[in-house]
């Protein structure tokens, strides 16, 4: 085996990963788009329905003092009041207790994001929760790539982007009010009307603005939404550089080498020659069984110098 085989130095081994984007555009007209879900939220009227409470155990029941069967619920058949309690169970109710929430805004959790707690809490106020799937999110939504284009009614035409740290603002209105010389806090809070959670892949639209509260409800060709975003996906690298002296591995398996009707004893004479010098085509990574994990193929054959090292780098994407 020495003659064809050699245990790679691992100081020549190495491993590095880096994140790709891959964008993607939506137009969504809640008909005919199988790739976002867009559901409604509200705030349940305490004064009718027993799971209004932020602290209820009964969100998720249909059970109510309201009749289910007139209780208002989105085409899919979820509960308004399910929606609103699961986005602010999510995201918002517990946003500075990380052992409770999936995005937090404490500094050293896993989860950070630096967004604006808006969260509507007064009775029969509502959200607007989009869900990209999961195969056009990766493993997060790249921070600062979302930008929504509103159909619906008088804000038709207008964009709502995020600053990549899970705020989103209205273009329109962080402009003129940045023309103006307000503050950047004021311009922030002024134009916020909803958030992004990178991590899930979920937008939710929490300004209760009589015009901004609609931006992504509008059903048919004329009203809806286009989205812009970008996924994002960890690519790992494996290199490892095989490293062969001017006495290693000098011998070949070509059966090209054999003299013919020899019984495969003979082989030609260039082979014994003391200056012969096998071409590289291949290079084969196997196990410490031998056994073949992957193999690099050269784009054409190197012959093997006599005088000098010669080192093959193999890398290895996935």
């Amino acid at each position: 085996m020495s003659k064809v085989f050699k245990t790679i130095d691992p100081k020549l081994i190495t491993f590095r990963s880096w994140n790709t984007h891959k964008t993607f555009n939506r137009d969504y007209d809640g008909i005919n788009s199988s790739s976002l879900s867009v559901l409604v939220g509200k705030k349940p009227d305490s004064i009718s329905i027993a799971s209004s409470s932020r602290n209820s155990e009964k969100h998720f029941s249909p059970v109510s003092l309201e009749s289910p069967s007139t209780e208002l619920k989105n085409p899919n058949g979820i509960y308004y009041r399910t929606i609103y309690h699961l986005a602010d169970k999510l995201y918002y109710k517990y946003a500075n207790e990380p052992i409770y929430s999936f995005t937090t805004n404490e500094t050293y959790s896993s989860s950070f994001q630096k967004f604006e707690n808006q969260f509507p809490i007064i009775d029969n106020e509502e959200i607007t929760f989009i869900g990209i799937q999961q195969k056009e999110v990766g493993e997060q939504i790249k921070p600062g790539s979302v930008r929504i284009k509103t159909k619906s009614g008088s804000i038709d035409g207008q964009y709502f982007s995020d600053d990549g740290y899970g705020n989103l603002h209205s273009e329109t209105v962080s402009s003129s009010w940045a023309s103006a010389g307000s503050s950047s806090v004021l311009v922030s809070s002024a134009s916020n009307v909803g958030n992004v959670f990178y991590r899930h892949g979920n937008i939710v639209v929490t300004t209760q603005d009589v015009y901004y509260k609609n931006l992504a409800r509008g059903v048919g060709v004329n009203n809806g939404f286009y989205l812009t975003h970008q996924s994002t996906h960890k690519i790992y690298e494996n290199e490892f550089v095989c490293e062969t002296q001017v006495d290693e591995l000098n011998a070949t398996i070509n059966n090209s080498i054999m003299i013919s009707g020899s019984d495969n004893e003979d082989v030609i004479g260039q082979v014994t020659h003391s200056l012969f010098s096998p071409y590289v085509t291949t290079v084969g990574l196997y196990s410490e069984k031998y056994e073949l994990l992957a193999i690099g193929k050269l784009a054409r054959p190197i012959k093997k110098s006599v005088k000098h090292a010669t080192s093959f780098v193999v890398r290895l994407d996935f």
